[in-house]
């Protein structure tokens, strides 16, 4: 069901585009209208990517310090007990 929806939610918002350049498109040309709705979303779509890009940069691994500690005893016990 949940990509249904995400399809339905595509829809809409190529509708609400569709709109927004009809909308404007009473003020200045047509084709310009869609020029500045389309270049309007593609910075707004580069600005998310990027933001994304660099959280996903900075985004570090968990480090498994426990089990590293605990890997290294058993091994530690097991030289030990041979």
């Amino acid at each position: 069901m949940s990509g249904a929806g995400l399809l339905v939610v595509l829809f809409g918002l190529g509708a609400l585009t569709a709109a927004a350049v009809l909308g404007l498109a009473t003020a200045v040309a047509g084709w310009l209208a869609a020029l500045i709705i389309g270049a309007v979303l593609v910075v707004v779509g580069a600005a998310t990517a990027g933001v994304g890009a660099m959280r996903a940069r900075s985004a570090t691994p968990p480090v498994p310090e426990n089990t590293a500690d605990s890997i290294r005893s058993d091994v530690t016990t097991v030289k030990e007990h041979l």
